[in-house]
């Protein structure tokens, strides 16, 4: 699953991406110490939260799809009076996996695409087509808690213009174990 969390310290150039969020830049920074990258960068490409060494990123791709899963995310997201419910369900498939501190499910509201155009910086003029954007995050769902959660429906949208990826996390180590990506279905 691919997802791009857009982020706001590029703004003083004179145009703010409207996807861009504090929020975004944080969890970046968050990962930066985890993972002890010095330089933040954009587009900064991770796999599973970890940069792959230089050039190698199809065998990074490569690597994380052999990797033997330790949990499983599942859920539904469902549109309901303007809101998406989520519910999530984890599996845990390696016994010995201990739930620590941090660990849970972030539920991610996101768009599946995006048409902005640039008014200032380098890219004044330009169209830019977007994929995956983030649009908003919960808190972690705790395992042993409620694994439920609720997005507002973003004004101008609709059901098919969204999907919700479920990560399962360790927050602490900034791992990724499990990702999935849901669509978002009508309800009742």
């Amino acid at each position: 699953m691919v997802l791009a969390w857009h982020v706001d310290y590029w703004d003083y150039l004179g145009w703010k991406d409207p996807f861009g969020s504090k929020a975004h830049t944080a969890r970046q920074k968050r990962l930066l110490e985890a993972k002890k990258i010095r330089q933040m960068q954009t587009p900064h490409l991770l796999v599973n939260n970890t940069p792959p060494a230089s050039g190698k990123h199809k065998e990074a791709l490569a690597d994380a799809a052999q990797r033997k899963a330790r949990v499983r995310v599942d859920g539904t997201a469902t549109l309901v009076a303007k809101k998406i419910k989520v519910a999530a369900k984890l599996t845990r498939i390696d016994e010995t996996l201990e739930f620590a501190q941090g660990f849970g499910v972030v539920p991610v509201l996101y768009r599946k695409t995006a048409t902005t155009t640039c008014a200032a910086g380098e890219n004044k003029g330009a169209t830019l087509v977007e994929y995956f954007v983030v649009l908003a995050t919960r808190d972690a769902l705790k395992p042993g808690g409620d694994l439920n959660a609720e997005f507002d429906l973003p004004a101008g949208l609709a059901a098919g213009d969204l999907g919700v990826a479920l990560l399962a996390e360790d927050g602490l180590a900034m791992e990724t174990l499990d990702c999935v990506a849901l669509p978002v279905s009508a309800g009742p």
